[in-house]
């Protein structure tokens, strides 16, 4: 929907006019699946496809939430000072929003005044498709309640404060997609690593498209639990190597932090890990006499709610890819300097298949897509998002996309997925979030910049 519909929807709605506009963008993830939480970087670019919300202070204490699409996302209201009442089991659309409300709020003193503020959705990346639709949501309304009241946080505090706060809804993500979002800069993918925060811009080689293309499975890592799994599984490896190392188990939290402790490069911790782990999922008995722990400190120090009732884990293989993919990462962002882009599709189509083999987070149809693509002269395909459904995105040759895209039309695009092919897009490396003052005509966010 155009802004100026927007607006006059809001309008309509509220009866009032909107101050301000925020936008913040989805993302695809050219490399580096499921490490973000496990403290390495990863190498996204932000997309066109965004959240919009137009956003104005009522006179009310109220909080109103609409959405353009009414008929499939109902209004919400509540209090203001309710607005961080977020359920862990409720993933109803809003929720995504009151986990960025909740986050800008609990970064404030708690004198800051508060009033009540109404805002209006709308959106255009395709929920479910794993385009980080939810991280956009949070970070939209974040960005929202930051201008309308006024409250001052930069893109750098919003973007740390959206990443823990996206965790109330029970989904514990690493915050690359927070980050990129916020902080994405246009034509250029961005090398983030975590803890601080850091961002490198990556240019990347001229003459190669990006094509995403949906498996019409829907992905939502809030509802099902293997999301919450993989990453109680790379805590509980990253502990049991530490103790079969010799350390402190329970001040381990990352395979990353435990790497930074014992000081070995990425090809000596998937050594340690071929020696240490075996292939076979490890019982919770097992888990706890190598820890030399009970069930209740394993729990507290290891789980969280939604994974605290978990038997089986597979730690070799959750580990070996955190290490190997965190390596591909570093060796796609040096091959970017170079332009072999017949090794960056290499890379990523390694990356799919230890997404597909080694984390188990792939799925028959991102499978399908990415072997069609690779037949039909792609460089390279992957996964991306979580996985279990969502998007895949094929790196081509400028010339070769329109083949590939046919290939994939013809040979995926069929039977109950016929006439779905709008889920398949070129993308380019879009901006990060924005914000524009309705009253004044000013984006606040360049001037930020």
């Amino acid at each position: 929907m155009e802004v100026e519909s927007i607006i006059k929807l809001y309008t309509e709605q509220f009866g009032s006019t909107p101050e301000y506009l925020s936008r913040a963008p989805g993302r695809v993830n050219i490399i580096g699946e499921h490490i973000d939480y496990c403290g390495y970087g990863v190498l996204p670019i932000a997309i066109q496809n965004s959240i919009t919300i137009v956003a104005g202070r009522n006179k009310t204490s109220e909080l109103n939430i609409h959405n353009t699409e009414f008929h499939r996302y109902p209004a919400f209201s509540c209090k203001f000072s309710a607005a961080s009442d977020i359920s862990i089991d409720g993933v109803s659309w809003h929720n995504y929003l009151l986990c960025g409300i909740k986050g800008v709020l609990e970064h404030l003193p708690h004198t800051t005044e508060v009033t009540g503020v109404s805002m209006l959705v709308s959106g255009t990346i395709p929920p479910g498709a794993g385009l980080s639709s939810s991280s956009a949501l949070v970070c939209c309304a974040a960005l929202a309640v930051n201008a309308t009241l006024k409250y001052g946080l930069s893109m750098q505090d919003l973007a740390s404060t959206c990443a823990k706060s996206e965790h109330y809804i029970g989904t514990e993500g690493g915050g690359m997609d927070q980050a990129i979002s916020l902080l994405a800069t246009e034509n250029k993918a961005m090398y983030i690593q975590f803890d601080p925060l850091r961002l490198e811009p990556v240019e990347l080689p001229i003459g190669i498209s990006f094509i995403v293309v949906n498996s019409c499975v829907e992905s939502n890592k809030a509802v099902g639990n293997q999301f919450n799994t993989r990453v109680a599984e790379c805590r509980v490896a990253a502990q049991l190597l530490a103790k079969l190392e010799g350390l402190e188990w329970r001040e381990i939290r990352t395979l990353g932090q435990l790497q930074e402790i014992l000081k070995l490069s990425l090809t000596e911790m998937i050594s340690i890990v071929e020696a240490r782990l075996h292939k076979e999922p490890f019982s919770r008995e097992e888990i706890l006499a190598i820890l030399k722990t009970s069930e209740k400190d394993f729990i507290q120090m290891s789980l969280s709610a939604k994974t605290k009732d978990n038997i089986s884990f597979s730690l070799y293989q959750r580990a070996k890819h955190v290490y190997s993919e965190a390596s591909r990462v570093c060796r796609f962002k040096e091959v970017c300097k170079s332009s072999d882009v017949i090794l960056l599709g290499a890379l990523m189509t390694n990356s799919h298949n230890s997404c597909r083999y080694d984390y188990e987070c792939s799925c028959k149809e991102l499978d399908d897509i990415c072997e069609i693509s690779i037949k039909a002269g792609a460089l390279g395909a992957r996964l991306t998002g979580a996985g279990w459904g969502g998007c895949a995105v094929v790196m081509v040759k400028h010339e070769h996309a329109g083949e590939v895209m046919k290939q994939i039309r013809d040979q995926f695009f069929v039977g109950e997925r016929t006439g779905k092919e709008e889920g398949m897009f070129v993308t380019v490396s879009s901006s990060g979030a924005i914000v524009l003052d309705l009253m004044n005509s000013h984006n606040l966010t360049s001037e930020e910049n």
